[in-house]
Order: C-alpha cells, then structure tokens, then sequence
C-alpha cells in the first residue's frame, strides 16, 4: 500500500516534469519558427 502510494508520488513529479519539459520544447520551437 505504502509502496503504491510511492508511485503514485513518483507519477505526480513525472507528469510535473513533463509538462514543464513539454512547455519548454513549444517555446523553443516557437522561437526558432518565428524566426
């Protein structure tokens, strides 16, 4: 139980990482298609 409640942590920061990674992929291709 304690150790599904872990991965269920671990899920949460993947899915914070990603859409952080993500929202700094778009603007980085944003800058080089504007250009």
């Amino acid at each position: 139980m304690v150790h599904g409640a872990q991965k269920w942590g671990d899920m949460k920061v993947v899915k914070y990482l990603l859409m952080h990674f993500y929202s700094l992929i778009v603007r980085v291709f944003n800058v080089f298609t504007a250009e």
